[in-house]
């Protein structure tokens, strides 16, 4: 193998014919091109003793094996391609991955933005809401029930982040906005509006926004906002007969008969058409009626 030498400046070199040689660069900063060939063309290794090889890939018509000391770059494909061998043979350096940011409420209302892909919030005592700006299709909602808090997960498409959340009870998103308090008031109003207004009722965002408005207010409770869906519904001064049938019809499907209906009454009269009303939206059947399992894992729509 033939051995040529550089000087003690900045030397320049070409190879020009495939060939198998040695070169020592010695002194200066010393740059090797290759000419027209392509990087993809040759395998570059390095030796133990820091000697660069340049050799011909397996195959080749024409082979060159370059073994190169004291050189700093080499070039290829008309000098477009270019390499700096102090860091060519360097370990790749992965960056470990951000830290997900965390997010904490208050005892508060609070309002609260996630700009990351991932992110993890606790909101705390409250009615929290969370705004992501995306559409709500961009993610995946999974709920994980524990106990009676329900913590959920909002998992990108694209797989590109996870949004961790506990004690949220809103989401915001850019094109539709999701109730998470199942167990709370987004419950209570999905309840009163199935035995008020039929099961039909929950698919109304704009029904269930009223509902969530007045409870979230703090101006109304389960029992006040019964009431006032029943005056909604039938009137201020409906008879006790007419709110047992509306109820009854609503959560078992058909009227009652008079031995039933009489029995109501008289429930209403011990108490109040609220008081029966709220009775009627906590039963099994009007839970089943409005699928009150399957909302906690979905969340319920309101505008």
């Amino acid at each position: 193998m033939t051995t040529f030498y550089g000087t003690p400046k900045n030397d320049y070199e070409v190879v020009r014919l495939p060939m198998a040689f040695t070169y020592d660069g010695l002194a200066g900063v010393d740059t090797m091109s290759f000419g027209t060939s392509e990087r993809s063309a040759y395998t570059i290794t390095q030796a133990s003793d820091g000697a660069v090889w340049v050799d011909s890939v397996s195959g080749a018509s024409d082979i060159l094996n370059a073994k190169l000391y004291n050189v700093e770059t080499i070039k290829f494909n008309d000098e477009r391609d270019v390499i700096d061998l102090a860091t060519y043979f360097l370990p790749t350096v992965i960056a470990p991955p951000a830290p997900t940011p965390n997010t904490t409420g208050t005892a508060q209302n609070d309002l609260l933005s996630v700009t990351t892909a991932s992110a993890t919030v606790d909101g705390l005592a409250g009615i929290d809401t969370v705004t992501l700006n995306a559409a709500a299709s961009t993610f995946k909602l999974q709920a994980k029930p524990t106990g009676n808090l329900t913590s959920y997960s909002l998992v990108r498409q694209d797989g590109t982040g996870t949004v961790s959340l506990t004690n949220v009870e809103r989401l915001t998103f850019t094109d539709q906005k999701l109730a998470l308090d199942l167990n709370g008031n987004a419950g209570s109003v999905a309840k009163i509006l199935g035995a008020v207004f039929g099961a039909s009722a929950v698919a109304r965002p704009d029904f269930v926004g009223i509902g969530l408005s007045l409870l979230d207010s703090g101006q109304y409770n389960a029992t006040t906002l019964m009431g006032y869906a029943l005056e909604v519904a039938l009137s201020k001064n409906a008879s006790p007969q007419s709110v047992v049938d509306l109820l009854y019809r609503n959560v078992v499907g058909v009227l009652p008969d008079a031995q039933t209906q009489q029995s109501f009454v008289d429930l209403i009269s011990a108490n109040s058409p609220a008081w029966l009303g709220n009775l009627a939206a906590t039963h099994p059947l009007n839970e089943a009626n409005i699928q009150l399992t399957g909302l906690q894992l979905t969340g319920l729509a309101f505008v």
